[in-house]
Formats: structure tokens, C-alpha cells, sequence
């Protein structure tokens, strides 16, 4: 499909209720095996989008009324994405970011990507920590950071949790790159200017979000704001996303430790600090758990 119109379909589609992701992966995967444009999809009567694309009918009179009141609306948002270079990347796209499909069983079927989008193709690596972590091991993954970035993985990180914002911190205190998933829309998440910096402690290295060294990432809508199923989501981007996890306080049965033993599973080393030394995530002084 033709990208403007595939954006003008998408984001019609996130606006439509009822639909959602799974909805939106539906209509996608289909419009691609049939080779319709998305042009053709967005002119079908609500009795072709729930033959041919998976709608259930009422999901597909919803869309039909949104694409009908909003279309003239969402093709000045496209153009607004364009102007910020924002990009939107779907499942059936080639760009689309191979580790969510190899590691994640429901991948998101749309991604909004905003700053340096070839961070992507780096060696990526997070930072896990449960929390309410104390300061003594937030140091410590804080230098583990910095090695990391160094030896030069790009981080992965979130924006509105401490524990994911130290390493960012850290690691854009040393210039090098910073990728983060957002839970939430990007005009929520940037709080409506897409220059600022995700979070007020970023502020210290920089007065403005660094499109050459800074990638943010976000399944959700351009308006949604953060809910706790969305910090759930983030959180499997972001662990899907690494190929490499730097584990500093896991708490027994939490969600860190839970990613974490996925991660191993799928084959992604996890690296638990030593409690005794700083470590370098890739050194002799690091344990598989």
C-alpha cells in the first residue's frame, strides 16, 4: 500500500472504537494478502470490510462513519507526522523490526517511530530493575550503562519510571544514543511538542529531544494517554526489543523478573550485577542467571 494512504488508514483505524490492535492487525494482513490499497479499504461498504478484512459488523460500521467525520482531519495529521518526520511502520512492512516478530507472540501491528529510526539496526540492550530499587544498585547499572554504550549497544529504555530513566541518564551523560518506548500516544508522551525532552530530568544533558541520537517508539495512538495495561506493553517492547539485559534488583515473582527469565529462554543473555564490584555487563565479573 502507498504510505501516505497506509498512514491515513491506520490511524483512522486506532480512532475507530471497538477495533483496537487486534482489529488493526486483522485489517492489515488482510488488505495485504489481497493487494488492495488502502484506498480500496477505506472505500469499502461496512459489508466488504467484514467479508474481506475481518471486521465484525459493528466494528465495520463504526469505521465506516469515523473514515466518513474524520478523513479530512486525519490527512492534515499525516502531513503533520511528515513534517516531523515522524514514520509509521505496519507488520506488512520490510522495515518493520524483526525482534518483535521473532520474540513477541501478539506483535503490535503498527509502530509511530520518531527521531533516528536506524538505532533499530543497532545491538540493543536494557536495564532491568523492580521497583523501588536502591540507590546503592541503581549505580551500579548506571556504569553498567555506560559500558554497554561504550562497547556500542544502544539502550532501550522507558521514559516515566525511575528505574528506566537512571540508565538513560547515564548513558546520554556519555553522548551515546538512546532508544524509548513510550506507554502512551507520542503527542501525550511529548506533551503536544515533539521537541521537548521525554522526561524533566533530561533536561540536565539536553533542552530538547535529540533526533540524531534519540529514538522513541510507541504502538499506542497519537493521543493515548499512559494506563496500566499500556506499561505492560511498553514493558514487553522493550525486553523484546533488547539483545542484551542488564539485570540489577529483580523482586521474587515481579514483572522484571518474569521478562527477564523470558528473555533467557529466547535466547537473549541476561546479565545479573555482582553485588560486590560494579561490573562491565560483558566482563568476567557478570553471572547468567
Amino acid at each position: 500500500m502507498e504510505e501516505a494512504g497506509l498512514v491515513h488508514l491506520v490511524l483512522l483505524l486506532m480512532e475507530t472504537p471497538g477495533v483496537g490492535a487486534k482489529g488493526l492487525g486483522v485489517v492489515l494482513r488482510r488488505a495485504s494478502v489481497l493487494r488492495a490499497s488502502a484506498e480500496e479499504v477505506l472505500r469499502a461498504p461496512p459489508a466488504v470490510l467484514e467479508r474481506d478484512f475481518g471486521l465484525r459488523r459493528s466494528q465495520a460500521d463504526r469505521f465506516a462513519l469515523v473514515a466518513k467525520e474524520r478523513r479530512c482531519a486525519i490527512a492534515e495529521t499525516v502531513r503533520w507526522l511528515g513534517r516531523n518526520g515522524v514514520a509509521v511502520v505496519t507488520l506488512a512492512d520490510a522495515s518493520y523490526p524483526e525482534r518483535l516478530l521473532q520474540r513477541m507472540e501478539e506483535p503490535p501491528p503498527a509502530l509511530f517511530l520518531y527521531g533516528d529510526a536506524m538505532l533499530l539496526h543497532a545491538k540493543l540492550f536494557a536495564v532491568a530493575n523492580s521497583n523501588g530499587t536502591p540507590e546503592e544498585i541503581l549505580r551500579k547499572c548506571d556504569r553498567a550503562a555506560e559500558e554497554a554504550s561504550m562497547a556500542g549497544l544502544v539502550l532501550v529504555t522507558g521514559h516515566n519510571r525511575l528505574e528506566y530513566q537512571r540508565p538513560a541518564l547515564a548513558v546520554r551523560r556519555k553522548g551515546a544514543p538512546v532508544c524509548t518506548v513510550l506507554d502512551r500516544g507520542l503527542v501525550h508522551g511529548f506533551g503536544g511538542d515533539l521537541t521537548r525532552p521525554l522526561f524533566a530530568a533530561a533536561r540536565i544533558w539536553s533542552c530538547v529531544f535529540d533526533v540524531r541520537k534519540e529514538l522513541a517508539i510507541t504502538p499506542f495512538a497519537l493521543h493515548d494517554h499512559g494506563l496500566g495495561a499500556n506499561n505492560r506493553k511498553r514493558d514487553e517492547l522493550i525486553f523484546a526489543l533488547a539483545d542484551v539485559v542488564v539485570a540489577g534488583m529483580l523482586r521474587k515473582g515481579g514483572r522484571m523478573e518474569h521478562l527477564c527469565e523470558r528473555a533467557s529462554t529466547l535466547g537473549v543473555p541476561v546479565h545479573r550485577l555482582a553485588e560486590a564490584s560494579i561490573p562491565n555487563p560483558f566482563g568476567n565479573d557478570t553471572e547468567r542467571p
